[in-house]
């Protein structure tokens, strides 16, 4: 197999950037949207939280002790700081099984014909025997996460790696052919002296 040049492989990655971004665009700007609201609503909620609670004052306790009330005055700040931080981590949870979520079904998109088509016709050969080797069931169509992998195996070389692999099974395979041609060899020449043997008797 001839490996891409580096003009094809640059060829290879503008296209198959291209058609990453043109099915992964709208993906990604709801995924912003979604995340810069959710991000602007609760910094606007903690801070309308923390300026309500600036001069919370605690005399509802003063049945407990002076102590006490001067303690929860003097620690307000931080305990409502505290419980925002708290909810905080809980909301960053939240966000981020949300990308991860959003980012697997995006995996799932599959690629249209004209795109398929397009990279047929486009890509180097070497780069659609690697897109051939990450397609691994050919019953189902190509989708945006094959075309994900595809991108990362060209990185990684593994157009070198499939010519090596073919390169070392036909070094076995052919050994193994001189040496089945050569039991075959000594079969035939073990059968024509044992004729030759019984004619003589």
């Amino acid at each position: 197999m001839i490996e891409p040049n580096s003009a094809n492989r640059r060829q290879d990655s503008r296209l198959l950037q291209n058609i990453c971004l043109k099915l992964s665009w709208l993906a990604i700007l709801t995924r912003f949207v979604v995340v810069s609201a959710i991000v602007v609503g609760w910094l606007w909620v903690c801070s309308v939280v923390l300026k309500k609670t600036a001069m919370l004052r605690y005399d509802g306790f003063d049945a407990v002790g002076p102590q006490v009330v001067e303690f929860l005055t003097r620690m307000n700040p931080y305990l409502w700081k505290g419980l925002l931080l708290i909810l905080s981590l809980f909301i960053l949870g939240g966000i981020r099984r949300y990308l991860i979520n959003s980012m697997a079904k995006g995996r799932t998109v599959l690629v249209p014909l004209s795109s398929v088509t397009l990279m047929a016709q486009s890509l180097s050969p070497a780069t659609l025997d690697v897109l051939r080797w990450v397609w691994k069931d050919k019953e189902l169509p190509l989708t945006f996460g094959n075309l994900q992998t595809l991108r990362k195996q060209l990185a990684s070389g593994r157009v070198k790696k499939l010519a090596l692999a073919r390169a070392q099974r036909a070094a076995l395979d052919a050994a193994l052919s001189i040496h089945e041609h050569n039991r075959s060899a000594d079969e035939s020449r073990s059968a024509t002296g044992e004729l030759k043997f019984r004619n003589k008797t």
